[in-house]
């Protein structure tokens, strides 16, 4: 039974390190984290939407999420970032599902740019998810930053990069880049 269960772990981390991502035996506290390359850091500083509602020609009512980028002291920094580790018990499959990454580049006094990522979601028990990307890559972020900050907007300006995480629709959990680190060639 004991060489079973050290089997059974010892496939996990095998599994786990093939995928690029390490193995956590314990649940993070209740919250959402960021996995960097120094490990998990904890995302304290949600950032509410702001509900833009408005109808089309079609009489179709239209209704979206803005997050302002507001003083982002409190945000931690990193250089990398492979995924988001979500345990809240208010997140449930269907929010899940619906889960959004976002690429944000702005300031407080401006109006953010933003490009929505692919989003992968992973259940690992009930109200604790991970949620990673093939956009988590240097090369992406990079290529997102130049192009999104390449406009008039925010020529001779270097604003800040932020990857947040939309759940639940209205509640986003921001980190920031290093831009320096994203105009870095790999």
């Amino acid at each position: 039974m004991r060489i079973g269960v050290s089997a059974t772990i010892l496939v996990a981390v095998l599994v786990a390190r093939a995928h690029g991502g390490g193995v956590q035996l314990e649940p993070p506290e209740p919250g959402v984290y960021a996995q960097t390359e120094v490990g998990l850091v904890p995302m304290r500083k949600p950032i509410g939407g702001v509900e833009i509602a408005g109808s089309m020609r079609s009489s179709i009512g239209t209704r979206a999420f803005v997050f302002p980028v507001n003083d982002l002291t409190e945000v931690p920094v990193a250089r990398e970032i492979s995924a988001f580790i979500v345990n809240l018990a208010t997140v449930q499959d269907a929010a899940a599902a619906s889960a959004q990454l976002r690429f944000v580049v702005g300031e407080h006094v401006r109006e953010p740019d933003f490009q929505v990522m692919t989003i992968r979601p992973g259940k690992i028990r009930t109200g604790l998810y991970q949620f990673t990307s093939a956009n988590l890559t240097h090369e992406w972020l990079g290529a997102a930053y130049a192009k999104l900050t390449n406009t008039r907007k925010w020529r001779d300006k270097h604003p800040r990069a932020i990857v947040g995480l939309v759940l639940n629709g209205q509640t986003m959990y921001p980190i920031q880049i290093d831009t320096a680190a994203l105009a870095e060639k790999p």
